[in-house]
């Protein structure tokens, strides 16, 4: 009895354990679907529709347990595929609408607004509305909610609480066969890209048909007219466009014309588009892991895959486990692994016809050493050529303020008595004091010598078995200081394909690569190749099969800059190192300009101080002077008062007043046209 009462209790422990957790569990659920956002999806999300069909697709929102008042959504869908034929609102959970859906098949958008009276909307399957679409071509139709889409939350303050949209994915595809069942040996697949611009439709015969009606064209369900062609069962058809293209075919048997069969083809001749990848920080530097993005766009099939590889040129480089001996599929961005040294790196783009485009680029790691280069050293002539401009420009101004120094330091050195109208004016003082004294020129002398050698206290410092192999990469920018490689392909998978180089003396040499099973081949030498030109061509050999030679491709290996012995100096190298001995020039140069303009100016301000304070001495003379004037006239006034002047007496009066009108003159004036000439 004591166990049976202990494992009851031990059993109500657990349950409330167990009821406790799962109301904990509960709540937590309930709150969090309280919180989460709303979401806006489409139904069906997916479904196979014919051309010429129509399918209706219905746009839902759940609010995921709150209460929203506004919904706008915005749609986008491939308007080359699909066709609005009907937007409905029959049905709806919008109260009102801000103006009915609209919709645009030129540029395959639809848009609605809506709100919903309080006190609002909280659902899990909400139906905003339908639309009805008609099929116009084969291929993936996608619809999806754009980022414009919003459901808005009643809490007065229009908050978005969209967090998700789910979109839709349709397989667009022919109607069923009902006339002859058609085959093609050249374009099997109807969903499939193919480079050949040639197709061959056969279709097997029977003794009731008399005749058939065929034709192909770039509409999807055309009906082939009543006009008996010639009767066979296959035909062919050359220089096809690019694009997709229908044969169509009907039989006529009885007298009655039966239904139509529809085949497509895709044709893409065409390589994608043409680009640039980039290469970060930059294609020189000195990061062993750059980040390289490629990206570009095909008009018809587009972009399948994108390859890539990096060759190494030099031998610090050969070794590195970033170097790719054969290509391998990549996704921008490609971070590779790399040493020290010199690369070409190759990024080809495949669209689904299997046509590619080629780019190359090469890719330049310096040691950490030189890293200061790569902010000093020009990437073009150009660069360099205003590298040079900029250090005769630096050579100018530094010979001008040191030019302007020595100017100014030789007129301090002469003192503000240098000074042609303070030399004026002392000379003026000169001959006044012979008339009315010598205190006033001793006194100004004084003055200005002291200011003239009192102050001056310096201090101066002074950058196919038969067919022949095809080239499709070489090296075709290196010098003898870069490795050798070229690739290419074969459509044999296996062949050994016979790499020749003839040199300028007409020596030839061979070298040996297997193609893969992509048809690709690819062979890169250990040795650099001396300066000159180059021939080079291929041949494939397969068992006993040989093909013919391929088309000559000429090599052009530049020669080093500089060679001394096993040592190899690149024009990058002295390139790279001349700009940083010019930029070291240019930055010296600019110091030195500045010291000296630095140093003149403030040579120059102590200069100006002198000849202001020694003309403030000369106006204190001419002060003292026109005082003792003056009081010459007052005499002369008083004896005029009493007796008539004597002609002497007058002329010296007429003196007096010339001469005090001059000192008048010279008080009143400024300084400023003083310091033009100090």
């Amino acid at each position: 009895m004591v166990i049976e009462e202990k494992a009851s209790k031990q059993l109500k422990r657990f349950s409330l354990i167990a009821i406790s957790i799962f109301v904990l569990g509960l709540t937590s659920t309930l709150y969090a679907q309280s919180e989460s956002g709303a979401s806006l999806y489409l139904s069906p999300v997916a479904g196979s529709y014919a051309v010429d069909d129509t399918f209706s697709v219905s746009v839902y929102v759940n609010t995921s347990g709150r209460t929203v008042n506004a919904v706008e959504a915005d749609l986008s869908f491939p308007p080359d595929k699909l066709q609005i034929v009907s937007p409905s609102i029959g049905k709806s959970v919008i109260g009102v609408w801000v103006g009915q859906p609209s919709f645009s098949n030129i540029s395959g958008t639809i848009s609605f607004r809506g709100a919903i009276p309080n006190p609002g909307l909280n659902v899990s399957q909400g139906l905003i509305s339908t639309f009805t679409f008609r099929v116009k071509s084969t291929g993936k139709a996608v619809i999806k909610f754009t980022d414009k889409s919003k459901v808005l939350l009643n809490d007065g303050k229009a908050t978005n609480v969209l967090s998700n949209t789910s979109g839709a994915i349709y397989d667009l595809v022919l109607p069923p066969p009902q006339g002859p069942v058609v085959v093609s040996s050249t374009n099997p697949d109807q969903s499939k890209w193919y480079q050949s611009d040639s197709a061959i439709f056969a279709w097997q015969s029977d003794t009731n048909t008399d005749s058939y009606s065929y034709i192909l064209n770039q509409e999807p369900t055309t009906i082939p007219d009543d006009i008996p062609d010639p009767k066979k069962n296959n035909i062919s058809y050359d220089n096809i466009s690019d694009g997709i293209h229908y044969f169509h075919i009907k039989a006529h048997r009885d007298g009655i014309w039966g239904g139509v069969t529809n085949f497509a083809v895709r044709v893409d001749k065409s390589e994608p588009a043409l680009f640039e990848f980039i290469i970060e920080p930059d294609k020189t530097t000195t990061s062993l892991r750059p980040v390289i993005f490629f990206e570009t766009t095909d008009a018809n099939s587009g972009i399948d895959h994108y390859e890539l590889k990096i060759i190494p040129l030099s031998l610090t480089s050969a070794g590195s486990g970033g170097s790719q001996s054969l290509f391998i599929e990549s996704t921008s961005p490609y971070i590779p692994e790399v040493s020290e040294g010199k690369y070409d790196v190759i990024v080809r783009a495949f669209d689904q016809a299997g046509n590619f485009r080629e780019v190359k680029d090469r890719l330049n790691i310096l040691p950490k050493s030189l890293g200061v280069l790569l902010f000093l050293m020009p990437r073009s002539w150009v660069g360099f050529l205003f590298l040079i401009i900029l250090l005769l420009a630096s050579a100018y101004l530094s010979r001008k303020y040191y030019l302007r120094h020595l100017q100014v330091s030789h007129k301090r050195s002469l003192g503000a008595t240098a000074n042609s109208e303070i030399a004026k004016k002392l000379e003026k003082l000169r001959m006044y004091q012979k008339r009315y004294g010598q205190l006033v020129v001793l006194f100004v002398l004084g003055a200005v010598l002291t200011l003239s050698f009192g102050q001056r206290v310096f201090a101066q410092t002074d950058q196919d078995r038969s067919s022949p192999p095809t080239i499709t990469t070489i090296s075709d920018n290196i010098s003898n200081q870069d490795l050798f490689y070229v690739g290419g392909r074969h459509n044999v998978y296996g062949s050994i394909i016979t790499v020749y180089l003839q040199g300028e003396s007409g020596d030839i040499s061979s070298y040996l690569a297997v193609t893969d099973k992509k048809g690709d081949w690819f062979y890169s030498s250990s040795e650099f190749l001396s300066s000159g030109r180059y021939i080079v061509w291929t041949q494939a050999k397969y068992g006993n099969i040989e093909s013919p030679p391929s088309a000559q491709v000429q090599v052009n290996v530049a020669t080093t800059a500089i060679v001394f012995g096993s040592t190899r100096f690149s024009f990058q190298f002295i390139y790279g190192a001349l700009s940083l001995l010019l930029a070291i020039a240019i930055v010296i140069l600019l110091m030195r300009a500045m010291y000296y303009y630095n140093l003149t100016k403030r040579k120059h301000n102590l200069l100006i101080k002198e000849v202001e304070e020694a003309e403030a001495s000369i106006h204190r003379g001419f002060a003292v002077i026109r005082r003792d004037m003056e009081t010459e006239l007052e005499g002369i006034k008083k004896i005029k008062m009493s007796s008539q002047l004597r002609a002497e007496e007058e002329r010296r009066e007429e003196q007096l007043r010339h001469d005090l009108e001059y000192i008048e003159e010279t008080i009143g004036k400024e300084i400023w046209d003083i310091r033009a000439n100090a």
